[in-house]
């Protein structure tokens, strides 16, 4: 589908949306609040796209991104981006 949209907000707004909307954006990125699993099942599955999570600061902005792997259950990893670099634990 061409022209499709990222979709950001808070995971308890978007998962109230997405309940309720008839919409597929190309994914949706979410910060401000936790994601927990239950909010990210019900996003994704209600939008009917991948959902990840930013690390922001009021002082900064953005300060980290969740790892594609992450977002899958037992990857057992994290990382955190630190400028250009990233860092794996």
């Amino acid at each position: 589908m061409a022209g499709r949209k990222v979709l950001t907000g808070k995971p308890t707004v978007l998962d109230l949306l997405a309940a309720r909307a008839d919409a597929a954006p190309a994914g949706v990125i979410v910060s401000g609040e936790t994601l927990d699993a239950r909010a990210r099942a019900g996003i994704g599955a209600g939008l009917h796209c991948p959902v990840s999570s930013l690390y922001t600061l009021a002082e900064v902005g953005i300060a980290g991104s969740e790892c594609p792997d992450v977002a899958t259950p037992g990857a057992g990893r994290a990382c955190t981006a630190r400028s250009s670099t990233t860092s794996w634990s």
